[in-house]
């Protein structure tokens, strides 16, 4: 245990739980969905946000790659078809959809929202700090996402030495 408070693990994890709490509650995606002027819940905003960075996707595969409930991701993209934000690739039901310029619109206004809250928060940080937060945090997700794979080969590793 000692270790790990010695290299700062443990607070890091404690800060990154925070932070995901706070960036993924109900409360913060409502607070941005409308300083967006986006009517959007959490579920389609996910896949909005999915689209927009991975391209057309089925139910199916949005589903599976944002580890959603199929049926909510059903009811997500019902939503976006109605509101205009995402068309189906192929003229039938059930085909992968796509953003609509309308989503991709959509998308831009809530990235901008993000930002300009970022640098609320940051703004009374000097411009050094800020680039060496921005490089260690894309280092830190880089790492960790690398390693995620490693987590389940080592089963007894949270035993106590």
């Amino acid at each position: 245990m000692a270790d790990e408070w010695a290299s700062g693990a443990e607070q890091i994890q404690s800060a990154v739980e925070a932070l995901l709490r706070f960036h993924t509650s109900r409360r913060m995606h409502l607070s941005r969905a409308a300083a967006a002027g986006v009517p959007l819940n959490d579920s389609a905003y996910v896949v909005l946000r999915y689209l927009s960075r991975r391209g057309p996707s089925s139910a199916a595969a949005l589903a599976k790659n944002t580890s959603t409930q199929l049926a909510t991701t059903y009811r997500a993209i019902d939503q976006l078809l109605a509101d205009g934000y995402v068309v189906r690739v192929h003229d039938r039901p059930r085909s992968p959809v796509a953003l609509s310029s309308s989503g991709e619109e959509a998308i831009r206004r809530l990235s901008l929202v993000t930002v300009r809250h970022l640098d609320a928060v940051l703004a009374a940080w000097n411009p050094d700090d800020r680039e060496r937060f921005a490089g260690l945090l894309t280092a830190f997700v880089r790492d960790a996402a690398a390693m995620s794979d490693t987590l389940a080969s080592s089963p007894h590793a949270a035993q106590a030495s």
